[in-house]
């Protein structure tokens, strides 16, 4: 009787899960403990940097479980975007939190008002919000985890955004979108090793 054939890419699926449950807390611990209190250095503002890092893993997992049963589309270009926005996302915390934050006010004025750092950082921000809206409604689309899903959907606009929003609005949606992150991660953390109950919508 022959052995059923091995799938070593679904173990991966929990763990993916359970670092984007990581990525929301510390999402949500550096819009709270962090950012609301404009805490300043490189050693407590380090958690911010983890975050798109580790949400990017949750994306990759969360991809792979629901395209192997509802392949869609709106699911692959909502990923690809997500996924490229988070890594410039990535790039631009890393840059505000090692670099610019060692630069005087004036220096970092500066840089913003007449390199391309302003418009790269925008784009940045255009690019993930964009990519989280639409990954997030192909995750409503395919049935995955209703709840987290719409809250990371309308969380992505206000948490990217956060830096152009008073300081306590900025913190308190960002913290939003850890809380839909953390939801997204147990879901995919906590779904069964050969099916992810995905209903496609008709």
């Amino acid at each position: 009787m022959p052995t059923p054939a091995h799938n070593p890419s679904i173990p991966l699926l929990p763990l993916a899960g359970a670092l984007g449950v990581a990525g929301g807390v510390c999402l949500v611990v550096d819009s709270l403990a962090v950012d609301l209190f404009g805490t300043d250095g490189a050693a407590p503002n380090s958690i911010g940097v983890l975050v798109p890092i580790l949400g990017a893993f949750l994306v990759v997992g969360l991809f792979a479980a629901v395209r192997t049963h509802a392949p869609a589309r709106l699911l692959d270009w909502g990923f690809a975007l997500n996924l490229v926005g988070l890594t410039l996302v990535a790039g631009v915390d890393f840059a505000r939190t090692y670099v610019l934050s060692e630069l005087g006010d004036d220096t970092v004025d500066a840089l913003l008002d007449s390199g391309p750092t302003k418009p790269a950082f925008l784009t940045a921000g255009v690019v993930f919000v964009v990519g989280a809206i639409l990954f997030g409604a192909a995750l409503l689309r395919a049935g995955f985890a209703p709840r987290a899903s719409w809250l990371y959907v309308l969380t992505a606009a206000p948490s990217g955004f956060s830096v152009l929003l008073p300081d306590a609005v900025g913190a308190v949606a960002q913290a939003a979108a850890g809380v839909s992150v953390i939801s997204l991660g147990w879901a995919l953390r906590t779904a069964p090793a050969h099916r992810t109950n995905v209903q496609p919508l008709p």
